[in-house]
């Protein structure tokens, strides 16, 4: 059998790829990248045309955050009625604001030009020593070790802390030659050079696998039994 492996490039359509953000409670898309934005690949890109949003300070959601790079929960707002959660009202007011933004859950940052990064989910941010610390921020180190292949970052409960930032980590080949003691001071120095002082991780766990359910989200609850 013979494969042509000659493409003939007129034959390929002028496909333009997009981020774009939205839930079932806003009615659809809120944010889209633009097609100049080659270089923000990270970006969700902005807001969509009747689309308000915010970003309020985690420790006072009253507070705004307007400065670009700092994290805060997202919040939205666009002129479509608020979907309504079947048979529950409470879930419903608890959903929105007192002056009707949608509370996605989402730790989200913007920047310069307001264009919009999701940073993670709020549930799962770090409570250590008054400071909010972003797992996604850790893992995005970590991803960066040659000793590292796979990585989820959870919160431990701590009693002088409230809680703190642990890695469960898969190893690459090459440090499986290493002691688990040896790599995993390697993995916290490679983090604690990256980041600031609170952001550091504060324990590793090596395992075979990270636990993800069918569309490839890891399931951060399994971790957190494991500790």
């Amino acid at each position: 059998m013979y494969q042509n492996n000659k493409i003939n490039r007129a034959k390929i359509p002028d496909v333009k790829v997009k981020n774009v953000y939205g839930a079932s409670e806003m009615n659809g898309v809120n944010f889209i990248t633009n097609d100049d934005l080659l270089t923000k690949i990270e970006s969700i890109g902005v807001a969509m045309p009747g689309v308000t949003f915010r970003i309020a300070d985690l420790e006072d959601s009253s507070k705004l955050i307007t400065e670009p790079d700092t994290q805060g929960e997202l919040q939205v707002k666009e002129h479509y009625p608020y979907a309504l959660y079947f048979n529950d009202p409470k879930k419903t007011a608890e959903g929105l604001t007192s002056d009707g933004f949608y509370i996605t859950g989402d730790l989200a940052k913007i920047d310069e030009d307001y264009n919009l990064y999701i940073c993670g989910r709020i549930k799962d941010v770090v409570k250590y020593c008054g400071f909010s610390v972003s797992p996604a921020e850790i893992e995005e180190v970590l991803m960066e070790s040659p000793l590292v292949v796979d990585c989820a970052v959870v919160a431990k409960p701590d009693p002088k802390s409230v809680e703190i930032p642990v890695a469960f980590v898969v190893l690459s080949e090459q440090a499986k030659s290493l002691s688990t003691e040896k790599v995993s001071r390697q993995i916290l120095d490679f983090v604690a050079n990256c980041v600031a002082e609170h952001k550091r991780a504060r324990g590793v766990y090596v395992i075979d696998k990270i636990p993800r359910n069918g569309n490839g989200k890891v399931l951060k609850r399994d971790l957190k039994e494991l500790l």
